[in-house]
């Protein structure tokens, strides 16, 4: 394979992998909301659907502060 066909590849592959996540992402937050709609009681459908529209960049942003608290708390 030449150099720049190797050089596209793997930067194909580095792009996809951070789509990935994000299509993972999305998945599981609509899987989330269908299962809300076979919640019989509205409030806690209600409740359950508005779990379910956090954006990807507002959990990632979540995630890091999380992660930040969690190191800071462990820390003498």
């Amino acid at each position: 394979m030449k150099p720049y066909g190797l050089l596209a590849c793997a930067c194909l592959l580095v792009g996809l992998t951070g789509c990935t996540a994000q299509l993972w992402y999305a998945s599981g937050q609509s899987w989330q909301r269908n299962e809300c709609f076979k919640l019989v009681n509205a409030t806690q459908r209600n409740q359950c659907l508005q779990r379910t529209w956090l954006s990807y960049d507002q959990y990632k942003h979540e995630l890091h502060m999380d992660q930040a608290a969690r190191e800071h708390s462990t820390m003498p």
